[in-house]
């Protein structure tokens, strides 16, 4: 018998290579003279083959909490942030890798109307990428262009500046079966400013839950020296309280539980981990 044309045909992949990811979570809480509410949520889209990787990403998050302070009066705190990120990362053999990513993003809290950043960064790979599905240990250096627009007058009194700045990064990831276990060591320094810089550790584990569907467990803590941002003039007791601006400080941390959740094309099995967002585990 004659062999189907259909059997012989190439499979089509809808997606084109493209990857999606979904996150987002809810929190409430409230009782009679107090509420809140926080959202987030995060899309982004990845392509990647053995020579190019490209990554776009939006997001947006929202609080807002209610306090009745006396019949007559009730105090509001509002916070939101929003933006998006693009990637775009070049092959330049086993262990070297070239890139060149932009973000733009506005916060309230941290006292941006707009913040832009853009520029060209390497990566070097000390073991061959293609090893990555078991360890990886990067460093990775950029220098980029801040431009930035204030909500209100800073401390410096600038309500708009643009600054040069470079960026390092060092570390690695070790990946299981069940997951991966990754941290890494971050540094930024702006070169017009050489006193202004932090440097900061972030670790993190993510497991398998079943097909396309992780747990994520982090955190991070920071030194910090380049606060810029900071508003001039004081804040209310209620402004502190509720956290509506940012803060100086001389270190920061968090720490993480979510879930992620991927879906799109089943074509694509190229492993290429140059430039990851993940944390990097780093060996003194």
């Amino acid at each position: 018998p004659e062999a189907s044309g259909e059997a012989d045909a190439p499979e089509v992949d809808p997606w084109n290579g493209w990857v999606f990811r979904l996150r987002g979570s809810t929190f409430f809480d409230g009782q009679s003279r107090s509420s809140s509410f926080r959202g987030n949520g995060n899309v982004s889209a990845t392509r990647t083959t053995e020579m190019w990787k490209t990554r776009l990403s939006v997001f947006g998050n929202y609080n807002r909490s209610e306090f009745e302070i006396s019949d007559e009066e009730t105090f509001v705190s509002e916070r939101s942030s929003q933006g998006a990120s693009g990637l775009v990362v070049r092959s330049l053999g086993d262990h070297l890798s070239a890139a060149f990513d932009a973000n733009l993003n506005r916060n309230t809290f941290s006292n941006y109307d707009a913040r832009l950043t853009a520029g060209p960064s390497v990566e070097y790979s000390l073991f061959p990428y293609s090893e990555s599905t078991q360890r990886l240990i990067t460093a990775r250096y950029g220098v980029d262009v801040l431009a930035v627009a204030y909500a209100d007058t800073t401390i410096f009194g600038e309500i708009s500046e643009i600054l040069p700045q470079h960026t390092l990064r060092l570390g690695a990831e070790l990946a299981q079966p069940w997951g991966s276990v990754n941290a890494s060591v971050n540094a930024q320094q702006y070169l017009s400013k050489l006193d202004k810089y932090d440097v900061g550790l972030f670790g993190g584990i993510n497991v398998r839950l079943a097909r396309g569907l992780q747990l994520n467990l982090g955190g991070n803590v920071a030194y910090v020296r380049n606060q810029l941002n900071i508003p001039a003039g004081g804040l209310t007791p209620e402004e502190i309280l509720t956290q509506q601006r940012e803060l100086e400080t001389n270190f920061r941390y968090f720490g993480n539980v979510g879930l992620t959740y991927s879906f799109g094309s089943i074509f694509n099995a190229v492993v290429n981990p140059r430039f990851s967002n993940g944390g990097t585990v780093f060996f003194f």
